[in-house]
This record gives C-alpha cells, structure tokens and sequence, in this order.
C-alpha cells in the first residue's frame, strides 16, 4: 500500500456516509485498482458496509486537486440531471495528497474502443459516431461555460512557445529541416489571425481521446480543471491532435484520421462554419509541445526517430490538407 494513501483512505471512510447517505457508519474501502501518469496517481476504490451494493469512487493525487475540485463543482449541476453529457461527481478535496475525491463512472475510453489495426467497415463507422458525440459534448461544455467574442489572442506569444518548443526538439537531436517545415507552415497564419475576433470560454485543457468515455450512450470527459478561460478552439485542437497521436502506438491510415476528425467537427459545429486557420495555428503548436513532453520521458535513440518520423508525417498532414474554411 502506498503510505502516501493511506491518510487519505482514513479521511474517506470518515465521510463516506457523507458521499453516499444510504451507507451506514462503518463502512470497508478496498483499493480495486491503481495507475500512475507522469503527473498524478489514481485510485479506484470500492466501498461496502456489507448491506448496502458496492459503491465505486476514484482518488486522484497530483498537484493541482483544488483547482479540478472547484472547477467540477461549479459545473456540476449543469451535468448532474443530463442523461447524454457527463462529469464525475465532485465528492472531495484533501490537503494531504493533495487528493480529489470523485464517484466512479462508468465507460471505456475512446482509445480502448477503436480498432488497433483494421479501419474499416462498421468498425470505422462506430469511431466516427464516437467522435461526433464526443463534439457535441464538448459543444455543450463550451456552451455551459458562458462564451463571449474577444479580441484578445497574443499571436507573439503563441509563436514565441513554437519556437521554444522547437529549440528544444533540435536540442533533444530532430533535424532542424523538420522543425522548419513547421515553422514555415504556420508562419503565413499569423498575419491572417491578426486582429481577428475569437470566441472564448471555460476549456477542458485536455480534452484527449483518453479523457472521453462512453457507456450506453452516455459521454462522459475526465481531467479537466473548468478554471480557464481560453479560446475554444485549444480544446478542438488539443482532441484533433489526440486523433493524429493514435498513430505513435497503432496502425491508423490518414484517411481514417481524417474521417474521426471530420466527425468530430460535425458534432461541435454542426453545419455552421468555423475557424480553420485558428484551428491548424493552435494543432501545430500543440504539436510541436506535446512531442517535446514525449521525448522528455522517452529520450532513447529509437524513440527519437520514430516520434521524429510522426511528428514529420503529421506536419505534412496538417499543413497540406483540405483548405482552411472547410465548412459542414
């Protein structure tokens, strides 16, 4: 058992009847499960008074626990009566840890549901309406959050992270030629995202294929903080880029890509237009962060050249694709 946990396994069984009224007093909490991020440990536990059915929560420990706390709170009761949308329920937060406690959901991640090697047929079909449910939810917890048009986007500081990011991939040994492809890319958006008024909201901050989970329909997305206001097109990013990055592990055709990407724009968008400039601008700094964090935890030579070969392909993807203002 993980010392650090068992503190805060006291604390839990204290206030389980407070979770869960039905329990009685004395109740037995089992850990059922556990895994470890690069930022955070997460535990699954089961709760039983031996009369009552099992109740399941999950123990996140990482860092930032309030801050998700207070964000899951204050959405909570948007999603709490909804019958396709969902969060966790907020339960708890601990100091020590510190440690946010939630109820457990039900579902299997996006990832785990889709095909490792075979894209076609239903199979393929079953993805796209997938990623079409996981647009609509992010469209109603855009929606929740309050947006508003802005005209605030520091596209400066935004290229500055770009070239940071791409310092440090030549640092880590990618060719420079690849690194300028993406620079050289994005580098005529700019002038085009200037002055340009953007729609902001909260965002989820990481709004992944692994973060979404459907069970009978129901969506569900975890890891979120609901504290950040930002342009909405970081989420639509952040997940696109999620769709490219199932290539690093599994054999995924580009054309299958594009298919999950267009049914996830479809169910954010509907048939209204929407930003592709701003959309490809915000992918290829994602892109360039992201595979510098995955050459930080991974910094073999072998792991080097396959990202590398990724992150070329995908560049290529992303910046010679169908022109920007594609509409539905």
């Amino acid at each position: 058992m993980n010392l650090q946990l068992e503190p805060i396994l006291e604390r839990v069984r204290r206030r389980a009847p407070v979770y869960f009224p039905e329990l009685g007093k004395e109740v037995d909490l089992r850990v059922i499960g556990a895994r470890r991020r690069p930022y955070s440990a997460i535990f699954h536990i089961a709760i039983s008074d031996g009369r009552q059915p099992k109740r399941q929560l999950v123990i996140k420990v990482f860092p930032f626990a309030a801050d998700q706390f207070r964000g899951l709170e204050a959405v909570w009761p948007h999603f709490a009566d909804q019958a396709n949308w969902k969060i966790p329920r907020p339960l708890d937060c601990f100091d020590t840890g510190p440690a946010l406690v939630m109820e457990a959901v039900p579902g299997v991640p996006l990832d785990r549901r889709w095909p490792q090697v075979v894209w076609l047929g239903r199979r393929l079909r079953e993805a796209e309406a997938d990623c079409r449910r996981a647009g609509q939810w992010l469209r109603f917890y855009h929606d929740v959050g309050g947006r508003e048009e802005v005209e605030v986007f520091d596209i400066r500081d935004k290229w500055n992270g770009v070239e940071e990011s791409l310092q440090g991939l030549r640092a880590l040994g990618f060719s420079p030629g690849v690194c300028s492809s993406l620079l050289d890319g994005l580098r005529p958006l700019v002038e085009r995202l200037k002055g340009r008024p953007w729609v902001i909201s909260h965002v989820h901050g990481g709004f992944l294929v692994d973060n979404v989970l459907i069970h009978d329909g129901a969506v569900t997305s975890l890891d979120f903080s609901g504290n950040d206001r930002n342009l909405i097109e970081h989420d639509i990013a952040s997940f696109l880029n999620s769709l490219s990055g199932l290539r690093l592990t599994r054999r995924v055709p580009w054309s299958a890509v594009r298919r999950l990407e267009d049914a996830f724009l479809e169910g954010y968008f509907g048939r209204r237009r929407h930003d592709e400039a701003t959309i490809t601008f915000l992918r290829g700094i994602g892109l360039a962060d992201t595979t510098l964090e995955i050459l930080g935890r991974r910094p073999s030579p072998i792991a080097r050249m396959w990202v590398q070969h990724f992150f070329a392909c995908t560049v290529r993807m992303l910046l010679c694709g169908p022109k920007f203002g594609r509409q539905f």
